[in-house]
């Protein structure tokens, strides 16, 4: 039950890294969309 928790903490943790390289990209697409209009 612990390494699952431990492992579950891990996924938590590439999420999070996940998410702050993606925002940036996201945030461009969004720039760039609206921009078009």
């Amino acid at each position: 039950m612990r390494r699952f928790c431990k492992m579950k903490l891990h996924l938590n943790e590439m999420n999070i890294s996940i998410q702050s390289l993606v925002q940036p990209l996201f945030h461009l697409l969004k720039k760039a969309s609206l921009r078009e209009r």
